[in-house]
């Protein structure tokens, strides 16, 4: 599957434009103006056709014409005694996790977010005890006054121990499977939305009023929701999380393979284009 990498710089351009988005930023190449510090090197020749993004909450995201790349930097996971695993800065890319599924190679111990004794213990016999440790579906939705996080009605069903639909963001990514970032950057994430909400449309009454000033806050908010929310999909406890932002869902499941992940990125990123050429303001 090809991708437009001229059509997917026009929301990412916007996106990096934006003061909001600053704090998720890492990293970017070939944005062209878009994107400029005089400490940026030069693209290689070799990578002048593809975009960089690296996040301040350890998802980077590859962007070529033939296709999309998602990986995610392993943590390290400090307790008294010492780090569990070593300070390892290579990225995981989602293709390792379809590679870990279809081989039962084990991921490093930071990646699965779990203790290397745990790696060895017994599994719970009971369904109940089972169930707890089984990776969870999830969706992400705004609706003011919560942390747009969800479990899947089915999944609660099957779960037989929690009966809550609507989560507080700590209850998920207060994890070791995460960077101490993500929870941080994702309530900020929430709060724009919840404040945008509440001076435009809940204070003066008026709620067929836009959440967004302008049409590039919406698609930079969106863009930021999209990156966040494929770091919570590669977490070991997370089965998948169904992402609504913009005017389509994106269903983001890890290992999947890069040709399921190109052709998600590529869904979003024409949604983005689409509600910039419209003008349309969520």
């Amino acid at each position: 599957m090809n991708l437009d990498i001229n059509e997917i710089r026009r929301p990412l351009s916007v996106f990096a434009k934006q003061s909001e988005s600053q704090r998720y930023i890492k990293n970017i190449r070939n944005l062209g103006d878009a994107w400029r510090r005089l400490s940026d090197e030069p693209a290689s020749e070799c990578d002048e056709d593809s975009i960089f993004i690296e996040t301040t909450f350890g998802l980077s995201l590859k962007i070529t014409p033939t296709g999309a790349e998602i990986s995610v930097a392993p943590i390290t996971v400090s307790t008294e005694q010492g780090p569990l695993v070593s300070t390892d800065t290579d990225f995981l890319t989602n293709e390792d996790f379809l590679s870990a599924a279809m081989t039962g190679r084990e991921l490093p111990v930071s990646v699965q977010g779990t203790r290397k004794q745990e790696l060895t213990e017994e599994p719970p016999s009971s369904t109940k005890a089972k169930n707890s440790k089984r990776p969870k579906q999830y969706r992400i939705f705004p609706d003011f006054g919560t942390d747009f996080l969800w479990r899947e009605s089915d999944d609660i069903c099957r779960d037989d121990s929690d009966d809550d639909y609507c989560l507080d963001s700590e209850d998920l990514l207060k994890s070791p499977s995460f960077p101490p970032s993500l929870l941080e950057l994702y309530d900020a994430w929430v709060k724009t939305y919840n404040g945008n909400f509440d001076r435009r449309l809940n204070k003066p009454g008026n709620f067929q009023a836009s959440v967004f000033a302008t049409v590039s806050e919406s698609v930079a908010w969106n863009v930021a929701g999209y990156l966040l929310a494929w770091r919570i999909t590669m977490a070991p406890e997370v089965d998948r999380i169904e992402l609504s932002a913009g005017t389509k869902n994106s269903l983001l499941k890890k290992g999947k393979g890069r040709e399921e992940d190109t052709k998600i990125t590529k869904e979003f990123f024409e949604d983005m284009c689409n509600i910039l050429k419209k003008g349309l303001v969520e």
